[in-house]
């Protein structure tokens, strides 16, 4: 609902994408040639419950759709963006149009870094070398750029012929140098879905029609980067993946704009895992009764079922309980 009413009040109907950062700031785009492209708010929490967003754009002026600092290029209608890292270090990458024409089927991109740290606006980008102006781009969601957990960027785009001037898939490491491209003879990438995962290890990414492919993701020693294929995965979206994303648990996520469509895919484990919570969720884990567990305040503790009914806290049977101790209270696992 929150996503809802905001894009009704403050987004308008071209909500684009969504990234957040690692300080829980939550940034979307726009792609449309209207207003503000780029918004954030501070947190999920106040997201909920204020439903707006805050423009990084604002008293910025707008000409024939693009923003500009001076004579200089500022900011363009939002083809793709993420962000990485938080606080003082938080980084924004985005791809836009390159100039004033904005009814163009294709264009060369415009590829920019800005440093955004915990500004309200954006301040001037940086071009990205190893991308910027560099390659013909086909827009409508047919393209996506990605951080990983290293700093680097993947690259992708609507392909079926690839080639050394229209690669359809690219890496450039936090130096800026490209050590993966997939140009001539590379596969074909139908609409633009990728998605790192948390560790930096897999990427899932669109390759044929209805298809996407999980790879796990090899750095060399040098410094170079190779793709081994893991899994391929027909879909049935009705159309080619938009978007993805992966989950803390290593779980991920396909898109469909078209069809708003959203599937989710889990991959075989072999071994025990760990699925991250807020530490709200977090449970006390008792072996056996509650002897022996050690009480730091003088408040009273009250134990009660998930029904809000207290309990005997010298008889408590297997399952789950609520601790209340003072104004704090936890869940307990009795095991």
């Amino acid at each position: 609902n929150a996503f809802g009413s905001t894009t009704a009040k403050t987004c308008g109907a071209d909500f684009n994408e969504v990234s957040v950062a690692e300080d829980g700031r939550i940034f979307v785009s726009r792609y449309n040639f209207n207003g503000d492209y780029y918004l954030v708010a501070q947190d999920l929490e106040t997201l909920v419950t204020t439903g707006e967003f805050t423009s990084l754009l604002a008293g910025k002026t707008m000409t024939d759709g693009i923003y500009y600092e001076g004579e200089e290029y500022y900011a363009g209608p939002a083809q793709s963006f993420d962000v990485f890292g938080g606080g003082e270090d938080l980084k924004l990458i985005a791809i836009s149009r390159i100039d004033k024409t904005i009814d163009a089927v294709q264009s060369k991109n415009r590829t920019v870094v800005y440093d955004l740290g915990t500004a309200a606006t954006l301040p001037v980008p940086t071009a990205f070398a190893a991308l910027d102006k560099k390659y013909t781009v086909s827009y409508d969601r047919k393209i996506n750029v990605q951080y990983d957990n290293r700093g680097g960027v993947w690259y992708i785009q609507y392909r079926g012929a690839p080639s050394a001037s229209e690669p359809a898939l690219v890496y450039v490491d936090a130096n800026g140098e490209t050590k993966y491209f997939e140009g001539a003879g590379g596969k074909a990438r139908y609409q633009g879905a990728i998605s790192v995962s948390p560790d930096g290890n897999r990427l899932v990414a669109s390759s044929a029609s209805g298809v996407v492919t999980v790879y796990k993701v090899i750095f060399a020693e040098d410094g170079a980067v190779s793709l081994n294929e893991e899994y391929r995965l027909t879909h049935n979206m009705g159309g080619s993946a938009y978007s993805a994303a992966w989950d803390a648990a290593g779980n991920f996520f396909l898109g469909n704009a078209s069809n708003e469509v959203v599937q989710g895919y889990a991959l075989p484990r072999a071994e025990a895992f760990t699925t991250k919570a807020a530490s709200k969720y977090a449970f006390e884990i008792i072996a056996s009764g509650i002897e022996g567990v050690v009480v730091e305040s003088d408040a009273p503790v009250k134990y009660y079922n998930l029904q809000g009914i207290e309990v005997d806290a010298d008889n408590l049977s297997k399952g789950i309980y609520v601790k209340v101790q003072g104004k704090k209270s936890s869940k307990v696992y009795i095991k």
